[in-house]
């Protein structure tokens, strides 16, 4: 196994209200500080059964940085597992949170849906200005910075534009689709045609040289096509990676809310290896067409659009870009 993360939701408060939140309106809660430390010797035991080249832990929430343990948490974090990455909006990163972040050499995720517009659109006024702030407090401190997008077909056409826009204030651009979970409707997918020359157009990117993340499943397939022999696992979902609630749920993403057990309660290696759920991820076992697809390794489209528009974890993603093109550039 090349890596392994865990992501770990130490609080649901939030000072953002987003359209698209994975969350739902709940009784705040705050991972604890000794519970925290129980999931963190959890994925250690965890580790060192599956031997991953790379681990690391996500710190996430709501914000994180909400909660009042965060600071003692991220140390722990750092000192027992080594490689920490904090999930944030960035409203609240300081320039004495970044020079904290850049000491204890923790990475930095900031959420970005779009060009200002559609980014406030969906988080609120100035958010947009926040995170763009935050990035540049962060990459001022030396800390590494990466900018997720998630994509709609609200916001489907400031990809690139978006891209270019960060270029210089983060070390990395990654994109993900929305899951039409909660208040977010099935229809804010974003167009797979759109979608697809916007993957191709980053990948001729980092063929360029720009710093390009390739996480997106679907880009499992394009890197085959010349690089066919270099190791891609496509959707993380169970397999490379799991999530843990405030309330110490385990899901196999945070954007597939089945509740698989309970860390606080039950052993984490233990659900890994036991649940059928996980081991159907973990082999593939995929229905339709993502079931019969030559690049069912390394894409397996993604398991949460799957869940979120078919009620089926295993079912095919609808919005594969390859249904009508296969492996063609546009």
């Amino acid at each position: 196994m090349q890596e392994f993360f865990l992501q770990v939701h130490i609080t649901n408060r939030c000072n953002l209200r987003c359209v698209h939140c994975y969350g739902s309106a709940q009784e705040p809660r705050d991972l604890s500080l000794d519970e925290f430390r129980r999931v963190t010797e959890q994925l250690i035991s965890l580790t060192q059964l599956l031997a991953p080249q790379r681990r690391w832990i996500q710190l996430t929430g709501g914000e994180p940085l909400l909660n009042p343990g965060f600071q003692r948490m991220m140390e722990f974090a750092v000192e027992h597992v080594g490689s920490v990455r904090l999930l944030s909006n960035g409203f609240s990163i300081d320039q004495s949170a970044a020079t904290r972040f850049a000491e204890l050499r923790v990475s930095v995720q900031l959420s970005f849906d779009g060009l200002r517009e559609n980014h406030d659109r969906w988080r609120g006024d100035g958010a947009f200005d926040a995170a763009l702030r935050a990035a540049e407090i962060l990459r001022s401190a030396g800390v590494r910075v990466v900018a997720r997008m998630t994509v709609s077909r609200a916001n489907q056409d400031d990809i690139l534009p978006l891209c270019d826009l960060l270029r210089e204030r983060t070390d990395l651009f990654s994109v993900a689709r929305v899951v039409p979970i909660g208040d977010c409707e099935a229809g804010a997918q974003p167009d797979v045609e759109v979608y697809r020359r916007a993957l191709y157009g980053l990948y001729g990117r980092r063929l360029e040289g720009e710093r390009i993340s390739l996480r997106e499943p679907f880009f499992g397939p394009i890197i085959a096509v010349d690089q066919p022999d270099t190791r891609f696992e496509g959707c993380s979902a169970g397999r490379t990676g799991l999530t843990v609630l405030e309330n110490g749920d385990v899901l196999p993403c945070r954007r597939l809310p089945i509740v698989l057990g309970n860390v606080l309660t039950d052993d984490l290696a233990g659900i890994y290896f036991g649940h059928p759920l996980l081991r159907a991820l973990r082999e593939r076992n995929l229905d339709g067409r993502c079931g019969v697809c030559e690049d069912k390794r390394r894409c397996g489209g993604a398991r949460c659009i799957a869940n979120a528009l078919n009620g089926n974890p295993l079912s095919e993603d609808p919005g594969c870009i390859f249904h009508v093109s296969r492996r063609e550039e546009p």
